[in-house]
């Protein structure tokens, strides 16, 4: 399809998404909107019962896991943090006769929403930080802030859930760090694209080997992967399985109805 001029037209879903390829990965990972359209897609392949059916009950289970990672990890943890605010904010409202009615609700409102605020920024803030730059800061004050309380409780059952991993590590042969190294380097050749990550991994396995700081590593390595799974992905990829189940459910219905 042309325009006038004989260019190529192009829709504004297909300039949307040619904009949010171009923006940064950490954007990309907070846009539950664009998931969200990608999610519409997928559920719009569908047709049969079965195949509705099936998809439903494992979006379920996986929207139920990353829900409960949110929570545990991420919300849990910034209610402690920013409760007291919730409470100062809660106190600075003027009270009334109305605040014996209402005023439980409100308390309870104002809390969910201190607690809820960096979530709600990130959830719509990735596509106009990179237009805005109050935007820009809200949203890289939030995340900071979420990895830096976040953080806390990660550390504390790193251990618990990777334990052997760790020792793993602390008990690595020099073969094993030599290999890794040699892995790494290959895969600087084979996949160019990604050397940053792979030079990274070398460097890790070199350091790893002269100092033997191997269990270190696997527990340092473990509390950033998951600190960040929990303060941005978990959040991010509940939201989309919750709007893709009640997707499904709906077309389950529809397709129930036709059978």
């Amino acid at each position: 399809m042309t325009d006038t001029t004989g260019r190529i037209a192009v829709t504004p879903l297909e300039h949307f998404r040619m904009q949010h390829r171009r923006m940064g990965w950490l954007y990309r990972l907070l846009d539950v909107g664009y998931g969200v359209e990608l999610a519409v897609t997928d559920v719009a392949r569908l047709s049969s019962r079965a195949a509705v059916a099936w998809s439903l009950a494992f979006d379920a289970a996986l929207c139920l896991l990353f829900g409960l990672i949110w929570w545990r990890y991420d919300l849990r943890s910034t209610w402690t943090v920013l409760d007291p605010l919730g409470a100062g904010l809660v106190a600075a409202i003027p009270k009334g006769d109305w605040w014996e009615i209402v005023g439980g609700a409100v308390d309870l409102l104002v809390r969910l929403i201190v607690t809820l605020g960096p979530s709600f920024i990130q959830f719509r803030m990735p596509y106009l930080a990179m237009q805005h730059d109050a935007a820009w800061l809200a949203l890289w004050a939030t995340a900071v802030f979420d990895m830096a309380t976040d953080s806390v409780d990660v550390r504390a059952d790193v251990p618990q859930f990777f334990g052997w991993l760790i020792a793993a590590g602390n008990q690595a042969t020099p073969q094993v760090w030599w290999s890794l190294i040699g892995l790494a380097l290959l895969l600087c050749l084979v996949r160019s694209g990604q050397w940053p990550l792979w030079l990274g991994l070398a460097g890790l396995a070199l350091y790893c080997l002269l100092f033997g700081q191997g269990g270190q590593v696997v527990f340092w390595a473990n509390v950033g992967f998951w600190t960040f799974f929990a303060s941005f992905a978990a959040q991010s990829l509940f939201l989309i399985q919750l709007a893709k189940c009640g997707m499904l459910a709906m077309k389950l219905r529809a397709v129930s109805q036709l059978a």
